[in-house]
């Protein structure tokens, strides 16, 4: 699996914006074991999201859809530590 629950990840495939980059999800938790699609998660945007229906022909916005962990890629960022040390000076 890509991602988990709470992680924030760019929606690769299957989910559009009419921004050019691809759009920033938070995933919500677990929706489903597909046949075909593995993993299906909740996932949610702050912008609408376009997204094709079950029967693939018809479109639909929302900002709460679910994705494929295939389409999701997770962001991840710099650990930051739990202490943060003083630059020592002489």
């Amino acid at each position: 699996m890509n991602c988990k629950k709470g992680d924030l990840a760019y929606a690769v495939r299957g989910l559009y914006t009419t921004h050019d980059r691809p759009p920033v999800v938070e995933v919500i938790g677990f929706y489903a074991f597909h046949p075909e699609f593995g993993v299906v998660w909740t996932v949610r945007a702050r912008d609408p999201l376009r997204f094709l229906s079950s029967d693939g022909v018809s479109e639909g916005f929302a900002r709460e859809v679910h994705a494929a962990d295939d389409w999701l890629r997770p962001i991840s960022g710099v650990p930051v530590p739990d202490e943060q040390l003083d630059e020592v000076t002489a």
